[in-house]
């Protein structure tokens, strides 16, 4: 009898495991507060500059921390029975864009980039797709034509916001107003390629081992959507929730000087600016292969891997989490005092 209950239990969490994987809506890159946190040291960085005074112009009342989640709000666009925004309340850091004016302003982008790519499964929009790449992490660096990457991933729409404040259009396939709504995306999207499960992942056979979808072999069946498929026993939390946290004293609130003086430390990106989100995607991806190479995966069931994570884990995501936010916080003022001198 003990043997059968522990049977059943067992399969009651693999088979809910396999449904969270199933219906798990793709997490926001940091969080709401980890990408407050990039626009905050940004903020702190710019104080008292001509850059300052043009993003003020181009932002109107808002900081960057402000603007930071607004892509991420304009997920909240419904594209079922016409476009309208129905997440009103729900999520607190969207307040300040739930507004006549705000709301109509995220439906535009949306209507504009909702269908002019090939959209993947995981999908239902297509600049739902702007914030990540998938690319394995057997390649050193990210490289556009390796599987994972594409025409409409975090690095080309990166470069796509940076063409657009510099004045020129935004390349195919998007859309992008103007200066505002491009500010507005390449403070969130700096924020993302700085987050190791948006650029880079492990893609998994059936048995849980790791496979190399490059050249030419990708299966379709080994995707683990960034660490979306990948849930941690026995809650079910999927890993790339557990990284786009961040713990509070990480927040915009608590991260004080300390955390500027090491934001003013980071090197300048050798460069065009518009190369910049390519490097900064294959600095990514070291940390990627850290926060995946280290883990244990269960057998495929349903649509979901389990995956173990060692016993000091927590403190080595930690430690990469602060990194890749300090460093997303100081390039996001580098590439706006690039721009804007």
């Amino acid at each position: 009898t003990g043997d059968r209950i522990i049977m059943l239990t067992t399969c009651l969490r693999l088979f809910v495991a396999a449904c969270v994987g199933a219906f798990a809506i793709p997490a926001h890159a940091w969080g709401p507060g980890g990408h407050r946190t990039v626009g905050a040291i940004a903020d702190g960085l710019l104080v008292g500059t001509h850059t300052a005074e043009q993003v003020k112009a181009v932002l109107g009342g808002l900081t960057l921390a402000d603007a930071a989640v607004w892509a991420d709000c304009a997920k909240g666009v419904s594209t079922d029975h016409g476009f309208h925004y129905g997440e009103v309340g729900r999520f607190p850091e969207c307040r300040g864009f739930e507004t006549p004016e705000g709301e109509a302003a995220m439906v535009d982008f949306v209507r504009r980039n909702h269908a002019n790519c090939v959209l993947r499964t995981s999908e239902d929009s297509c600049h739902k797709e702007y914030h990540y790449s998938d690319v394995a992490i057997q390649r050193a660096g990210y490289a556009s034509d390796v599987t994972g990457a594409r025409a409409d991933d975090i690095v080309h729409a990166l470069t796509a916001a940076i063409l657009v404040l510099k004045g020129q259009p935004a390349p195919a396939p998007f859309q992008i107003k103007d200066r505002r709504e491009a500010l507005l995306l390449l403070t969130h999207y700096v924020g993302d390629i700085h987050q190791p499960l948006h650029v880079g992942a492990i893609y998994l056979n059936a048995a849980g081992r790791a496979v190399d979808p490059d050249p030419g072999h990708f299966s379709p069946a080994t995707d683990t959507r960034g660490g979306n498929d990948l849930l941690l026993a026995p809650a079910g939390e999927n890993l790339h929730h557990h990284w786009d946290e961040v713990p509070s004293s990480m927040s915009a609130s608590r991260i004080g000087n300390s955390w500027i003086t090491l934001a003013r430390s980071t090197p300048l990106t050798p460069g065009p600016v518009e190369e910049w989100p390519a490097k900064w995607a294959s600095e990514t991806l070291t940390h990627t292969r850290q926060a995946l190479q280290p883990l244990k995966f269960g057998a495929k069931r349903g649509t979901a891997w389990s995956v173990t994570l060692p016993p000091d884990y927590e403190t080595t995501m930690n430690s990469i989490k602060k990194a890749e936010l300090i460093q997303a916080g100081a390039r996001l003022s580098q590439i706006l005092e690039a721009i804007w001198p």
